[in-house]
């Protein structure tokens, strides 16, 4: 597990990156398991996000799971069978904040992503 966090680093950091600017980003979450980003955020500072999930099939609308914890395993946020959302703190610990999404069913063909802004 701390192989494949090493390994996918550099990608959530350039997606992060992305995120600071503005931009949003894509995530397709895997059948089984979840999808995690980080981001280190100083004490307080300001966060906000939204999130959205899509389905390239017209027929269910899947759900996710969604957690953020700060450095110190606190939870900051956490929402279950959701399809979209906001979440919004004020940082309380320097270090990095990891913010996980699972899907809450598989559904067999088609690709679960989630949107990020």
């Amino acid at each position: 597990m701390a192989e494949k966090a090493r390994l996918l680093l550099p990608m959530l950091l350039l997606m992060l990156g992305l995120i600071q600017t503005g931009k949003s980003v894509r995530l397709n979450l895997p059948r089984s398991g979840s999808k995690c980003v980080t981001e280190d955020i100083h004490n307080d500072v300001v966060v906000a996000g939204s999130y959205v999930v899509s389905y390239d099939r017209l027929h269910p609308s899947p759900t996710i799971s969604i957690t953020v914890t700060s450095p110190y395993g606190n939870i900051i946020h956490h929402k279950e069978n959701v399809t979209h959302d906001e979440f919004a703190f004020t940082s309380t610990e320097s270090g990095l904040y990891l913010t996980c999404f699972l899907p809450d069913h598989t559904e067999e063909g088609g690709q679960l992503s989630v949107n990020i802004d």
